[in-house]
């Protein structure tokens, strides 16, 4: 009769430390859940910021194009030089 007692007792006492491990283990599986959906709502987010249409074009990368090739000409001023206007360049940093 001790003998059962003893093995019930161990038993229970295993139950309630295998039933706390799974209590611990569903804790840290809901933890990984948020943060694995944290991250792909991030990456979302990422994802459609990069896909969004720029509505005004950043002044480097205006800069960086050629002009078009029909540029109108303003009309000679009979009071200037024929000198050609200076070119500038614009430097990306």
């Amino acid at each position: 009769m001790q003998f059962k007692k003893i093995i019930a007792e161990e038993v229970a006492k295993m139950t309630a430390q295998l039933t706390e491990e799974l209590s611990q283990a569903r804790d840290q599986l809901t933890r990984a859940c948020r943060e694995l959906e944290d991250t792909r709502l991030q990456l979302q987010a990422m994802k459609e910021a990069q896909e969004a249409p720029l509505v005004w074009p950043a002044y480097s990368d205006v800069a960086r194009r050629t002009p078009p090739a029909s540029i109108p000409t303003p009309a000679s001023s009979t009071g200037r030089a024929a000198t050609p206007e200076p070119a500038f360049c614009t430097v990306d940093m």
